[in-house]
């Protein structure tokens, strides 16, 4: 029997727009991402960014605007907001976070200094993750190999471009 935090746990994440939920995933591996099957790269992207939007989640959507060769829109996306997540803590987890890219495993997102973000490294070094966000951006970074083989010797937080041939 899953106990109360464990489903408040559960709770949270699908407020964050995370839909990969099993029943399978009410234990105590919950807290560090051990789900069957694991978390989409772009819901980790729009979870990452309610924080960036003072606790506001947004549904990723694909098109924002479509127009007409005269330049009339056809289409106009509205977004699906909501606040998950009370504007301090949203401030609160952003504080965190930065320091993970200015001085933490995340440092090689660095660039301007307004990066913040988060490193992953499954326990058998499977996947690595990197979600990072600004207030304009977020994006999450998967590496792994589609065999399950280990990618031994790499953390989330330092692998390059030349690692990856």
């Amino acid at each position: 029997m899953p106990s109360k935090t464990i489903d408040l746990t559960a709770e949270n994440l699908k407020r964050f727009g995370i839909t990969s939920l099993t029943d399978s995933d009410a234990n105590l591996a919950i807290a560090l991402g051990g789900m069957y099957y694991g978390i989409k790269p772009l819901e980790m992207a729009a979870a990452y960014a309610t924080f960036a939007h003072v606790g506001i989640y947004s549904k990723p959507y694909m098109i924002k605007t479509v127009k007409d060769a005269a330049g009339q829109v056809l289409y106009q996306h509205t977004p699906e907001q909501r606040q998950v997540i009370k504007p301090r803590t949203a401030q609160v987890m952003t504080q965190i976070l930065l320091e993970v890219v200015r001085g933490g495993t995340g440092t090689g997102a660095n660039i301007s200094g307004n990066e913040a973000g988060k490193t992953g490294t499954t326990d058998d070094s499977g996947c690595l993750w990197f979600v990072g966000y600004n207030k304009k951006l977020s994006t999450t970074v998967w590496v792994g190999n589609n065999n399950n083989r280990p990618t031994y010797g790499y953390m989330g937080g330092r692998v390059g471009s030349s690692h990856l041939a």
